[in-house]
C-alpha cells in the first residue's frame, strides 16, 4: 500500500512548541504548491503502486486556499 505525505508548512502563528519546519508567510502558498507538483512529477517514476492514503500535514494544511489543495489534488490524481 502506497501512501503521501505532503508538507504544509504554513500556519496563521507559530507555536513555540512545534518541531516542524512552519512558516506564516502565506505568500509562498502559490510557488509552494507548484514546486510540490514539480517534485511529484520528478518523482512519479519512483512509485510503482497505486496511491491509496494522501497526508498532508508539517503546520496547518487549512490554511491553504481551496483552490491551491483542489491543484494538489488534481495534480496527485494525475501523476
Amino acid at each position: 500500500m502506497a501512501g503521501l505525505y505532503i508538507h504544509i508548512p504554513f500556519c496563521e502563528s507559530r507555536c513555540i512548541y512545534c518541531g516542524f519546519y512552519s512558516t506564516t508567510l502565506s505568500t509562498l502558498q502559490e510557488r509552494y504548491v507548484e514546486a510540490v507538483c514539480k517534485e511529484m512529477e520528478l518523482c512519479k517514476e519512483e512509485c510503482s503502486e497505486p496511491i491509496e492514503t494522501i497526508y498532508l500535514g508539517g503546520g496547518t494544511p487549512s490554511t491553504l486556499s481551496g483552490a491551491a489543495l483542489e491543484r494538489l489534488f488534481l495534480y496527485i490524481n494525475k501523476v
